[in-house]
């Protein structure tokens, strides 16, 4: 059985989102991305596709599920 995903990542084409689906995957984005109130797209935040990869390996390298 798999992890349930703390952040949903979706690949938009010229952004993607991310979608922090539990209160871990939340508070890691509070405390280690800055961000605008522009860049949130309802419980989404949108990220150039240049900092995806970092993100993502910054989360699961402090032990967050991505999908």
């Amino acid at each position: 059985m798999e992890a349930e995903a703390d952040v949903i990542v979706s690949n938009e084409g010229s952004v993607f989102l991310l979608n922090p689906v539990t209160d871990a995957g939340k508070e890691w984005i509070k405390e280690n991305c800055q961000t605008e109130g522009w860049q949130w797209l309802g419980q989404c935040l949108a990220i150039e596709p240049r900092y995806a990869l970092d993100i993502v390996e910054g989360m699961q390298g402090d032990g967050l599920v991505v999908q």
